[in-house]
């Protein structure tokens, strides 16, 4: 995942968006609207499709 130019790290579930953005000064990350497509560019799926554990 990347945030404003930084790689922050593998996202594997929506949490893990959350806190990223959490920890980079995301503005209220936990309302954060994971299908806009403004912020978001998903490759290898989307917000619906996660893996159950990291690979």
């Amino acid at each position: 995942m990347r945030y404003d130019g930084r790689i922050l790290g593998t996202a594997y579930r929506a949490s893990d968006i959350v806190e990223f953005l959490r920890l980079a000064g995301y503005p209220d990350p936990e309302n954060v609207d994971l299908t806009d497509d403004v912020l978001f560019e998903w490759r290898g799926g989307g917000p619906e499709t996660w893996a159950e554990s990291p690979p």
